[in-house]
């Protein structure tokens, strides 16, 4: 039997500047390839309970892999901005992360996969927020 390494995501509660004046949206992403299973874990999660809602950001150096590998649906809805993930302190490059955007400001900032209780959180804010 395969184990993976145990990981409890990191909540950050603190509010985190982002160059997006005034928008509301869920913001994931992460700063290498390394973090993709984590990335895609989070996309499922809002595309099942928030169809359309969320965007993801990769560093600028990432642009021409990304787009070759994204799916074509999914290419509108990310950006590069090495700026804006270096504000997230602290990330790992296997790590992914996922803001909480609300008037340009993320709420929420977590780091890692979501497990249960930590998707129940996100979406539990998100839903108050986007209202």
């Amino acid at each position: 039997m395969l184990w993976r390494e145990s990981y409890k995501p990191e909540i950050r509660r603190d509010v985190v500047d982002t160059p997006f004046d005034g928008e509301t949206f869920p913001l994931i992403g992460s700063n290498s390839l390394l973090a993709g299973r984590e990335v895609e874990v989070w996309w499922r999660l809002f595309e099942e309970d928030f169809p359309g809602a969320v965007f993801e950001v990769l560093p600028d150096s990432l642009a021409a892999e990304v787009m070759a590998v994204r799916a074509p649906s999914r290419q509108p809805r990310i950006r590069f901005d090495s700026r804006l993930i270096a504000r997230v302190e602290g990330l790992a490059d296997e790590r992914a992360f996922c803001l909480l955007v609300h008037e340009g400001v993320a709420k929420l900032t977590i780091i890692g996969p979501p497990t249960e209780e930590v998707w129940d959180e996100v979406a539990s804010l998100w839903r108050t927020i986007r209202t």
